[in-house]
């Protein structure tokens, strides 16, 4: 049998820009330098572009003949986005019979001159013989004197841990199964002064107990509707030759960004890495990092034996506090000044360093203590307005003169009880109801944070969860899921999109229905209240979730469901029109005209699919600022006023399908 057109095979194809102080340009073919990696940092050095082939002979393998191969291929460098050769260069590729493999090493000349930050470039290999294209590779360039600093810090690093199996959520120890896999996850923010066309991608680095290293290159993935907060993850398999402790590092450009320890032999920790966590090592050791782990499990155990001595009085007098659940759903941040000097912290801040544990005075806050004279007005702590830190959120009216009625509330409260007043609790759970890309989770993230700095909350993070997150992999764990869930949410908020998802009336044998049980155990569990729940999801179907689970009512009052409405069309256009803004663009007249009808066509067709806002971001992303780069590229012009004007011809009509669809009721305008 032969092998038919594919006897020359190219496995790999590895590329890497190098100047005239690289190793490249002083050792030859130096494979063991080459990686897989796409994104490059160049200098005014910059002099070539080493490309790496390996070639197989694929009728050694599948046919069973002993001949060799002779080939001529091509190289070409091309500017995809100026659409040109820059340079070519031919190989002549030997595998004698009876071997397989054969690498090539060939050396294109890349002058900084040459290049353009902007643009992205390709490397293509051709058969000569047969003029197929065997590969091809896409590359980016980034230079520091562009981008205005080091790699080192084009990215901040929020959190890290890693996930066991398919699970989501993320721990700082797992005991992990033999051969099972897991995975590394950062969360990051981009630091750009103006956000590039393409994000650089990100290197992470895994180093085991037994000496072993892996890596990989991964581009941050968006999960933020707002395209603020990014994430990578890379999976790694668990070996008894890998088990223990590890140590995990994310690299931009070979520059450490951050990284953390971890063990995948126990015990359970069920958190993320944070802050002064996420310091790389300055040389990783084994030791180094086992140190490392230590110490922090070490801290964790001191104050949680600090915490249990804490005066009981003291205690009492912070859950009192923090069980004044003040129940509003999407609101925005209020923050108490920091200003407030005489204001006692114990009573305002349960973390405060002030408090009389802490101090270390043979004190107790009682009740008695805590209505004691009215303070004076110099005292009052200062709210921000709820309504101004909202205005940059388009539409979601309805949500906004709730969040305006619960500023009133959340002022009122904080003046009673600096007064040393009783104050009224309403249920703290919530419903958000509303399509994709409507602000929901944006929203929580300041509802959070303005419940932590008024005290209602201890922390005031977000944890998202959904029914595949919950359920797991197996279908055996739904309640350890949803109790590890609610756990990590303590001190914050859980919010479970898609919520509706875990109702499967017509299933009796559904899993999901455990994991209904288990919140509405931890929901009627009084002594836990430092923790908030927000079930998001469809209108239509979250309010059936709703009726088909009457538990749900007694804890989440109508008052605390939230409507997030589809924006119209204007409101799409300011969304589109504040992006733009942002990131200094500026729409012509006819291509403000435009981009109006077309947001506007692209509303009258939406389906339950349409990602409102996201839909806006995504088009302007993905469609407007591809096709105006191509553009001012093509046309050589790159002053200001070029770089920054969108043209009518950078829009294109709608995209979104046109064909009459059976399942579009109630979304047709």
């Amino acid at each position: 049998m032969k092998y038919p057109n594919k006897s020359l095979v190219l496995a790999s194809l590895q590329v890497t820009p190098y100047d005239t102080r690289s190793v490249f340009a002083n050792k030859f073919p130096a494979v063991e330098l080459f990686d897989d990696r796409h994104d490059f940092l160049i200098n005014y050095t910059q002099k070539a572009l080493a490309v790496l082939m390996t070639f197989h002979n694929e009728r050694y393998l599948y046919s069973g003949e002993s001949k060799g191969i002779r080939r001529a291929v091509t190289v070409f460098l091309l500017d995809i986005t100026a659409n040109c050769v820059l340079e070519n260069a031919t190989a002549r590729i030997n595998i004698p019979k009876d071997y397989f493999i054969d690498r090539r090493r060939v050396d294109l000349p890349f002058a900084y001159s040459d290049i353009n930050v902007e643009h992205s470039y390709k490397v293509i290999v051709r058969d000569e013989s047969t003029k197929l294209i065997l590969g091809e590779k896409v590359f980016n360039l980034f230079d520091e004197q562009v981008c205005g600093n080091q790699p080192a810090n084009w990215y901040k690093v929020e959190k890290g841990g890693i996930s066991p199996d398919d699970v989501y959520q993320l721990f700082k120890s797992v005991e992990a199964k033999d051969y099972s896999y897991n995975r590394v996850r950062f969360f990051l923010k981009p630091q750009f002064k103006v956000m590039p066309a393409i994000m650089p991608e990100i290197e992470i680095r895994i180093y085991y107990p037994n000496g072993s290293v892996d890596n990989s290159f991964f581009v941050p993935e968006c999960c933020d509707s707002f395209f603020n907060e990014y994430f990578v993850a890379m999976p790694f398999l668990v070996t008894p030759s890998t088990r223990g402790i590890c140590y995990a590092e994310i690299l931009c450009m070979d520059y450490p960004v951050a990284g953390f320890v971890f063990s995948t032999q126990g015990p359970w920790e069920y958190n993320f890495w944070e802050g002064d966590e996420l310091v790389c090592l300055e040389e990783y050791s084994l030791k180094a990092a086992t140190d490392r782990f230590q110490s922090y499990f070490a801290t964790d155990t001191q104050e949680t034996e600090e915490a249990e001595t804490d005066d009981e009085d003291l205690d009492h007098f912070l859950n009192r506090f923090i069980a004044t659940e003040i129940g509003m759903d999407d609101f925005d941040v209020t923050s108490l000044s920091e200003d407030s000097d005489n204001a006692n912290p114990s009573e305002m801040n349960p973390e405060s360093e002030d408090t009389a544990a802490d101090s270390g005075k043979e004190e107790s806050i009682t009740d008695k203590d805590y209505k004691g004279a009215p303070q004076s007005s110099e005292t009052e702590p200062k709210v921000t307005k709820l309504t101004e830190a909202l205005n940059d959120l388009v539409g979601i009216g309805k949500v906004k003169e709730k969040l305006a009625v619960y500023e009133r509330l959340v002022n009122f409260n904080l003046l009673r009880s600096i007064n040393g007043l009783p104050i009224n609790t309403t249920p703290l759970h919530s419903m958000f109801l509303g399509s994709p890309g409507t602000g929901k989770t944006t929203v929580a993230k300041m509802l959070g944070q303005m419940l932590a700095d008024a005290g209602v909350l201890s922390k005031g993070h977000l944890v998202i969860r959904e029914r595949a997150t919950l359920l797991g992999p197996n279908y055996s764990n739904e309640e350890t899921n949803t109790l590890n869930a609610i756990e990590e949410a303590q001190g914050g908020i859980l919010l479970i999109d898609e919520a509706y998802q875990l109702c499967q009336p017509n299933d009796p044998r559904d899993p999901g229905k455990f994991v209904i049980e288990a919140l509405m155990t931890a929901l009627a569990d009084e002594s836990k209240r430092d923790w908030m729940l927000i079930l998001a999801g469809y209108p239509d179907e979250m309010k059936r979730m709703f009726d088909i689970n009457p538990g749900f009512k007694s804890r989440i009052p109508e008052a605390n469901i939230y409507t997030f409405e589809d924006f119209n069309e204007s409101e799409l256009m300011k969304i589109a029109e504040q992006y733009l803004s942002k990131h200094k663009y500026e729409l012509t007249e006819e291509a403000h005209n435009k981009l109006k009808v077309r947001l506007s066509l692209d509303y009258s067709l939406r389906d339950k699919k349409f990602g409102n806002a996201r839909h806006v971001i995504n088009m302007i992303q993905t469609e407007i600022l591809p096709k105006m780069a191509w553009r001012v590229t093509s046309n050589g012009c790159k002053t200001p006023d070029a770089l920054s004007l969108v043209q009518a011809e950078d829009i294109q009509d709608s995209r979104i399908d046109i064909t009459p669809s059976h399942n579009r009721i109630g979304f047709i305008a």
